[in-house]
């Protein structure tokens, strides 16, 4: 606002100096004579002022008293000392760093190794729920060689999964019943007409328990495979090939990265390791619980893996096919 006050005057003042220049290229002169004052006072003073600022700094003492901070031998070894310890610093975070690649990648591996022998034991198979159970199923017939689509946990008109093998359509169902219960024949004769009703080539029948003798006769003449809790520990050892029984796991020390053995429990513990670090265990029973769904999560859809994601409303599981498929699940699930 004053710019154009100023300049308004002073173009009033050029036309009364000369008449013949006109009012308004009178200001124009003016606003370009007042950047251009603008710009080279701007720029005398802020070289002046810089000037000064150097001449400051260049007599200003340092912590020590001297004069020339350049000059003092102690503010030298203070800065030769920081760079060192930044450097020393930047050496053990890299160091860190690596020992916690490694302990992942320990824990990894020995999560599963643990994984593939818990999961040829019937007892742990009985741990898991209907749910869980069933998805581990499907996992295994995925890693036999077939094609897997899994069908709704509720409403599923008597089948778990379809199974695709050498373009031969096959139907299962699963159990997850006690050491002592018995799949009868009814049981049967329904999956039965889950087969007809799929127009598939044969059907399996899969429980941890066993089935009736009334049952057995009845699957022999008609298409379907019983497979009771023995010969399911066959297949999962086919399927999930490794060491069978492991009761012990590794874990690397983030301090040291000396490795600490530890024996498979409930609970975490704590030990030392050989440099005297204490060193906790980071695999539990439970965390193969929680670790067997997550890695046979596929979509129910499409048959994609599930992955974990982050939304606005928390954690859920989203097909990897996404956005062809939107199918999501309950974290919980």
């Amino acid at each position: 606002m004053l710019v154009i006050v100023a300049a308004l005057s002073i173009g009033g003042a050029i036309q009364n100096y000369f008449p013949r220049i006109p009012f308004l290229v009178g200001v124009i002169i003016a606003l370009i004579g007042l950047y251009v004052a603008y710009y080279v006072l701007y720029h005398f003073f802020a070289k002046l002022f810089g000037g000064c600022k150097k001449i400051i700094e260049r007599h200003r003492r340092c912590s020590h008293g001297v004069e020339h901070k350049t000059q003092c031998i102690q503010c030298e070894q203070e800065m030769t000392e920081r760079i060192k310890r930044d450097e020393e610093e930047r050496k053990e975070f890299n160091r860190k760093n690596e020992i916690r690649k490694r302990a992942d990648a320990l824990r990894k591996k020995q999560l599963d190794k643990v994984l593939n022998s818990k999961l040829k034991t019937l007892d742990y198979l009985l741990s898991l729920t209907p749910e869980k159970f069933e998805d581990l199923i499907a996992e295994m017939f995925r890693r036999l060689g077939y094609e897997v689509e899994q069908t709704p946990y509720v409403n599923d008109r008597g089948k778990d999964a379809i199974l695709i093998k050498d373009s031969q359509k096959y139907v299962v169902e699963c159990k997850r019943y006690g050491k002592g219960k018995i799949v009868g024949r009814p049981h049967l004769q329904k999956f039965y007409a889950a087969i007809e009703e799929e127009k598939a080539a044969k059907g399996y029948f899969i429980t941890t328990g066993r089935f009736s003798s009334p049952a057995l006769e009845f699957s022999g003449g008609f298409k379907i495979e019983t497979i009771d809790g023995e010969e399911l520990i066959k297949l999962m050892k086919k399927a999930f090939p490794g060491d069978d029984g492991v009761r012990d796991i590794q874990v690397v020390c983030l301090e040291c990265g000396d490795i600490v053995t530890f024996p498979l429990a409930d609970k975490t513990e704590e030990k030392l390791c050989s440099n005297g670090h204490s060193v906790e265990s980071n695999i539990t029973n439970t965390d193969i619980r929680l670790t067997v769904v997550s890695s046979v999560k596929h979509c129910r859809r499409c048959g994609k893996e599930m992955k974990i994601v982050h939304g606005r409303g928390g954690r859920f599981w989203g097909c990897t096919g996404y956005p062809i498929c939107t199918y999501r699940t309950s974290f919980r699930d």
